[in-house]
């Protein structure tokens, strides 16, 4: 556990529950509070609830994008951080954009 972490909140919005959880398990070796949750709806009303101090979110939820979520999660008072995460990855000499396989 990092005490420069401790007590710090996450809240993390993936639809792959592996993917989520492998975030929470790692964040919370760290020292931090972390919430998960899949859908757009979820995330909204725990963002109503609490102040979050890192969000990890996964910029296509489902059938839906979170840029509008994003939006709101800055305009509610992010603290610190707010993270988007594509699913996306460059690779290659090309910089071919391919969709990140899910383990």
């Amino acid at each position: 556990m990092s005490p420069q972490y401790r007590g710090q909140t996450v809240l993390v919005v993936e639809e792959s529950w592996h993917v989520a959880n492998g975030m929470k398990s790692f964040l919370e070796s760290l020292g931090m509070t972390v919430s998960m949750v899949g859908r757009l709806e979820d995330a909204e009303l725990l963002m109503t609830k609490q102040i979050f101090d890192l969000a990890p979110v996964d910029i296509n939820l489902r059938e839906e994008t979170t840029y509008e979520l994003m939006q709101r999660m800055k305009q509610h008072g992010a603290r610190r951080s707010l993270v988007g995460l594509p699913g996306w990855s460059i690779i290659g000499s090309e910089g071919g954009r391919y969709p990140a396989e899910t383990l």
